[in-house]
């Protein structure tokens, strides 16, 4: 409020209130406003990266990311590869109508080396996809990840949205079924926000090569049912070669992981995240990490 200047004033002139400015009464209450709302907004930058939430226009969730396909559009990609925008970083950015229907994540295993994950989540990290285990190629033994007790709860403490994964060497449906149990004991009672995902990558040599379409097929199915039962949703990852061994429609209520490196996707396979980078690089990661994209939003914008 304005305050009115009385020195020097005597007799009527004392007695009378001197006229007041408008100006000089609004102006001092105008700039108190206006700095108000500009500490107010740097107030709310602050809370938002913090707490790792997300400001407008681009995607949060409030319950487990959905990936599966109708089978009858597995190969109806409704993705504008136009849409992609990308960082000096190299970083993906799916935009359409002037929002953003993409989240950035990274996926991990022990070769990633201690991970600073708070650091992970101020570099704009919005979601990590954690190795839980592996079975061997030579002995088929099951072996847990060295990190992934350390990953998957400094990940969730860090404001990350979290999925696990298990590379795969089963080559009967009763080990893919030993591998849900291990992933299943692994997570424990742990909320995902993204599903199981069942990585199984034949390599030529190892023990899963020579295994038919159908067989594959069959483990893969056996490995998701498990998780389904526990109440948890699973996802196929794979590149196209990967991918092509099995029977994709089977498998289409699951959702798949697609990995494709230096170019965009040379597909029309309906995916719901693509992995699209193995040498970023990402601040509290000493090593090179893997990228990914999630594009569900882009699907649940056109439902």
């Amino acid at each position: 409020m304005a305050r009115q200047a009385r020195q020097g004033r005597t007799g009527a002139q004392a007695r009378r209130p001197a006229p007041r400015r408008k100006d000089a009464r609004r102006r001092p209450g105008l700039l108190m406003r206006l700095g108000l709302l500009v500490v107010f907004a740097i107030a709310v930058l602050a809370v938002a990266r913090i707490a790792g939430c997300r400001l407008p226009g681009r995607v949060s969730y409030s319950e487990s990311v959905s990936t599966g396909v109708d089978a009858s559009e597995l190969y109806q990609s409704p993705y504008d590869w136009g849409n992609l925008l990308q960082d000096s970083a190299g970083r993906y950015t799916y935009v359409s109508g002037g929002q953003v229907l993409s989240r950035t994540g990274v996926d991990v295993s022990e070769h990633q080396g201690q991970i600073d994950w708070s650091a992970v989540a101020g570099d704009g990290i919005e979601f990590a996809i954690i190795r839980l285990g592996y079975r061997g190629s030579d002995n088929g033994a099951i072996v847990q990840d060295a990190y992934a007790e350390y990953n998957l709860k400094a990940a969730r403490e860090a404001g990350l949205d979290v999925g696990v994964y298990f590379y795969s060497q089963a080559t009967t449906e009763d080990e893919a079924a030993e591998e849900a149990e291990f992933v299943l004991d692994q997570i424990g009672d742990a909320q995902l926000a993204y599903p199981v995902v069942f990585d199984f990558e034949p390599t030529g040599s190892d023990r899963i090569s020579t295994l038919t379409g159908t067989e594959r097929t069959a483990v893969a199915e056996a490995f998701c049912d498990r998780l389904a039962q526990a109440g948890h949703a699973a996802m196929i990852y794979g590149n196209g070669s990967a991918l092509a061994g099995f029977d994709l429609e089977a498998l289409a209520p699951h959702g798949f992981w697609y990995a494709e490196y230096g170019a965009l996707p040379d597909t029309d396979l309906f995916f719901a995240v693509w992995q699209y980078s193995n040498t970023g690089r990402v601040a509290g990661i000493d090593t090179v990490v893997d990228l990914d994209l999630d594009l569900t939003p882009v699907s649940a914008q056109s439902e």
